[in-house]
């Protein structure tokens, strides 16, 4: 197991979706396909509609850390944001240490 993550960061890496963020959905709309939304204590938040995954991803970091305070799981602190070419592999990878 990846002994660098806590067991909290361990659980939002296992449940990013097909946009390879965190907070980050598809909306199947052709102009800005990328929306932002999660929970916080029971309430839905909405963060907008975005033409990038990255842009929705960064708008998450943000929201999320107003409302979550230091607490919050963001993109950034998992290590999603530094290299695009990478993300695909580095979240399988840290999936497949959570597994196993």
């Amino acid at each position: 197991m990846n002994k660098s993550l806590s067991k909290k960061e361990q659980s939002a890496v296992a449940r990013i979706g097909k946009s390879g963020f965190r907070g980050v959905r598809y909306s199947g709309h052709k102009a800005k396909p990328w929306y932002v939304d999660f929970m916080h204590k029971g309430k839905t938040y909405y963060g907008g509609i975005y033409e990038t995954q990255k842009e929705a991803a960064i708008a998450y970091d943000n929201l999320v850390t107003k409302v979550a305070g230091d607490k919050a799981i963001t993109n950034k602190q998992l290590g999603l944001l530094d290299n695009p070419e990478e993300l695909i592999e580095k979240i399988a990878r840290l999936k497949l240490e959570i597994i196993y």
